[in-house]
Parts: C-alpha cells; structure tokens; sequence
C-alpha cells in the first residue's frame, strides 16, 4: 500500500507494537482488506487476494514478530451470517488458520462475524462451529447498526453460548457496537450512542461471552 505522505510517523506500526508490549497488551494483527474491503466475499474467494495477503503476514512477522504484545491474527473481512455461515467463509477460515500454523504456529486466529439475529441455532450450525478452525469469534452484536435491539442480541448469545459449549472449540467473545447512525442506517455517520444503551448490552451480553471487544474506542467512548 502506498503510505501517506503527510503521515509525520513513519512506522506508526512499530510505535503502536513497541507502546503495547511495554504496557503489556496484545495485538491481533489485521491479515485482511487485501482486496477491495467493500467486496469481502470476493476476496475470500480470490487467490490473488489469498496471495497479497499471506505475502503481508509473511512480511508482518518479519517486521513485528519479535514484539511480545503480537499476540495473534485477525480476519477483517467480515460475513454475515444468514442461517448458517457459507462454506466458502468455512474454507477461507480455515485456509488461513492452516497458512498461521506454518508461519507463527503459537499464534491464534480471531473472526468477528455479523448477523447474529439471523443465525439458525441448529445441529447444521454447531457443527460449522466444529468445522471452523479459530480460537476466538467475538461476534458483532448488531445493536448499533439497528439489527435488532438489546434484547434481541441477549437472546442470541445466550443461544451462542450453548451452540459453542456443544461445539465444544472456539471461543465466545462478542464485538460490542458502542455506535448508532445519526441518520439512516448506512447513509449516515456513526456517532457515539447513549451511556444507558452502553450500559444496558453490556449487561445483556457479559453473562454469555469470555470477552468483549468494541469497535473504535476514541470517539465512541471519550464522551461516557
């Protein structure tokens, strides 16, 4: 990627890695947006794609991969999930998963998948849990992007919580939106939502997941 030149750090990368080992946090290092970010589908599915990017990890190793806060990967492209995940998504996973354990075999692999309100909690879906081969999936809970209400996304963790005990494999995280849109959904900009919806998924979700992630937490959180 080009980098931009009025950028005043030069390897914001090795700042960001030397300031989290030393305050001992862990990193997952994105491996994903090699392709164009708004066709994910596509880029799962494109070996050239696949090829840029296992070239970059191969690259971010060597460059980072002596930092102590490098914790494990992370695939950006996301998927929702309608019913169950496809099987393409399924291989793409798992393509990576086998290309990390040949690289940084202690390393672990997070996915954050959307949709949760759509997923078919059945036998078809437990056992994509066994197929895919992650250590972590903190799924985005869909509040802030209107797909469902607080209680919607209670409901669905607690049925994730008994999906991923039956799977009995990754692990159950959740990928807190601490967002809403100030206009319509997609066609406007994301704003920090309120203190008591924050508060309130919170208290729904945290009885069901390991661990709970948000997206963007300057300019989402600085105002609570």
């Amino acid at each position: 990627y080009p980098f931009p030149e009025e950028m005043v750090c030069k390897n914001p990368m090795e700042v960001l890695m030397d300031e989290t080992s030393r305050l001992g946090l862990k990193v997952f290092m994105s491996c994903g947006f090699y392709g164009d970010w708004t066709h994910a589908r596509d880029n799962m599915r494109d070996p050239e794609v696949r090829g840029r990017a296992f070239a970059a990890m191969e690259r971010l190793t060597e460059l980072y991969g002596h930092y102590p806060s490098f914790y494990g990967w992370y695939l950006p492209d996301e998927i929702g999930i309608d019913g169950h995940f496809p099987q393409f998504f399924i291989d793409y996973v798992n393509d990576y998963r086998a290309f990390i354990r040949q690289l940084t075999p202690e390393k672990p692999l997070l996915i954050a998948p959307y949709g949760v309100a759509k997923i078919t909690f059945d036998e078809v879906f437990v056992d994509q849990l066994r197929q895919l081969d992650c250590e972590f999936i903190a799924y985005q809970d869909g509040v802030g992007i209107a797909n469902g209400g607080v209680e919607t996304a209670e409901e669905a963790f607690r049925k994730l919580r008994i999906a991923h005990d039956q799977a009995g494999r990754s692990r159950l995280w959740a990928d807190m939106e601490v967002f809403r849109f100030a206009g319509n959904a997609y066609r406007s900009a994301l704003i920090p939502a309120e203190a008591d919806r924050i508060h309130a998924q919170l208290k729904a979700i945290t009885p069901y997941v390991e661990k709970v992630l948000i997206y963007q937490y300057q300019g989402c959180l600085e105002h609570l």
